[in-house]
């Protein structure tokens, strides 16, 4: 974040800095080329160096959503190219001292509530 001056595009103040509350450069430098969100807590970007980075909220790390939950996934279900997505993932529950899993399914579409 800072402030240009229009008419000679000189950067006349700056807020980045590392102190409590102050902005930081979380993408070292480059730029955001492209950027989309799927939902609330569910965005992804495009840099100008070619990487593409993402946060999304709710889901569990895992390899099934790291394969099936990348950003190019997310642009299709925007554009409704794609169904929903279903991962599955395990739960764990503890009943009288004994621990049990259930395999259940959460979907990941493009919505917003």
């Amino acid at each position: 974040m800072y402030i240009e001056n229009e008419q000679t595009k000189e950067i006349v103040d700056k807020y980045i800095g590392d102190g409590l509350g102050d902005w930081t450069d979380e993408l070292e430098g480059n730029h955001m080329e492209f950027w989309c969100v799927a939902q609330a807590k569910d965005y992804g970007y495009l840099l100008n160096n070619g990487n593409s980075k993402g946060k999304l909220k709710g889901f569990k790390v895992a390899g099934e959503t790291e394969e099936k939950m990348t950003n190019e996934q997310r642009i299709k279900l925007i554009k409704g190219a794609i169904d929903p997505i279903d991962v599955n993932y395990k739960q764990f529950k503890i009943e009288n001292c004994k621990i049990f899993t259930k395999d259940m399914i959460k979907q990941w579409a493009f919505k917003f509530d």
